[in-house]
């Protein structure tokens, strides 16, 4: 009864967040939204079946074999359906019919062997004893390498390349939402295919989880991308432009030299607090929502301590005071030029990739709104 409750309940929130989705599909310049309606009401359609299934008699009692090829593949298909939604996110548009297939290979591969050795039949198992105990057959050996397929792709998304111009979410977030839609797949794998029953609800509060986190992220994370290009050359496709990107270690070693032989005589700290103002008038910098301090000290050739010093000579608190400061003064420029764009598209631009973030720090470091900021230009302190 507990089950069926929660899963009416699940149908209900899916269903509805589908809808949410499908007639909001058009606010951002990809398909995500259009992927996540249909695997949202297709949820909704499955918790249906499975109550109707189960007031009809049809329950999970009584022994079922394991390792059934239905749940198999109706598990992966639900799961890399899913997995397109970060990846349109990350590269925009990137996807299409002949990259899903190049992409789907090594599972279409193992199918196909597994539905060349399996023409004599299925063979049922009832226990994990009895799988391992016949896993030297191809048959049952396929079967379980395709239950796992999803693990070295689940993986792959994660370490994907985020193009940081074009995609609007954060990276975390999208991380998140791979790593749970994971264990959402081991949690339907250990109760479809292993029969470990109580981790069906484990399964169904991901399935909760995962929803809310896409919710929160659409409704008060994600940017819409801008239409028109960006201020950093749009052709790099997120990597910063040859001969714009600043002084490295090697470069910034040798600008030190230069000084000294100039007869600049200026110590380490003047040298890397110059260097550190260069890569700051360097918007290729900044405006990378991925920017690190590790990355930071790597374009510079120092390390975290030294920056540390340079950011403070500067007169910034951290690194994160710094980069955020550089931005909302990017924000506060455009704006103040009375041009008539949209705020996030401004803030898209600057190198943000949550609207919470963003409004919390312009109103943290000017002390008013992005709306009202143009009615009183004060220069940021």
């Amino acid at each position: 009864m507990a089950k069926v409750i929660i899963l009416c309940l699940l149908a209900i929130v899916e269903m509805a967040a589908g809808f949410f989705m499908f007639l909001n599909r058009r606010s951002h310049n990809d398909r995500s939204r259009s992927i996540l309606a249909i695997f949202f009401i297709f949820s909704a359609i499955g918790a249906i079946l499975t109550i109707l299934l189960a007031g009809n008699g049809v329950s999970d009692a009584g022994e079922r074999p394991l390792l059934k090829p239905s749940s198999i593949f109706v598990g992966f298909t639900i799961f890399f359906f899913l997995m397109l939604y970060p990846i349109e996110i990350m590269r925009p548009n990137w996807l299409n019919v002949k990259r899903c297939l190049r992409i789907l290979t090594p599972y279409l591969t193992f199918a196909g062997m597994y539905a060349v050795v399996n023409w004599t039949g299925t063979h049922h198992l009832y226990s994990t004893e009895e799988i391992f105990r016949n896993i030297d057959k191809s048959e049952v050996f396929l079967r379980l390498v395709l239950s796992l397929l999803f693990i070295p792709y689940g993986l792959w998304v994660i370490q994907m390349h985020y193009n940081w111009k074009k995609s609007s979410a954060p990276i975390k977030w999208l991380r998140a939402i791979v790593s749970i839609t994971m264990l959402m797949t081991v949690t339907f794998s250990c109760s479809r295919l292993f029969q470990i029953r109580w981790t069906i609800y484990l399964h169904l509060l991901l399935y909760f989880i995962l929803t809310a986190i896409i919710l929160l992220m659409e409704i008060r994370v994600r940017f819409r991308v801008p239409k028109i290009p960006t201020a950093v050359s749009p052709d790099t496709d997120g990597q910063d432009s040859p001969g714009e990107t600043p002084a490295t270690g090697k470069e910034s070693q040798t600008s030190g030299k230069k000084s000294q032989d100039t007869g600049g005589m200026k110590n380490t700290e003047e040298i890397l607090k110059e260097n550190l103002q260069k890569a700051m008038d360097n918007p290729n910098v900044w405006q990378n929502p991925n920017l690190t301090r590790e990355m930071l000290c790597h374009i510079l050739g120092t390390n975290a301590n030294y920056l540390q010093k340079a950011i403070k000579s500067m007169g910034y608190a951290s690194y994160s005071d710094l980069i955020n400061h550089k931005r909302v003064e990017y924000v506060c420029r455009e704006i103040e030029t009375g041009r008539k764009r949209n705020l996030q598209d401004i803030f898209f631009q600057a190198g943000y990739r949550s609207r919470i973030t963003a409004w919390r720090n312009f109103t943290a470091i000017t002390g008013t709104s992005p709306a009202l900021w143009g009615s009183d230009s004060e220069n940021i302190s």
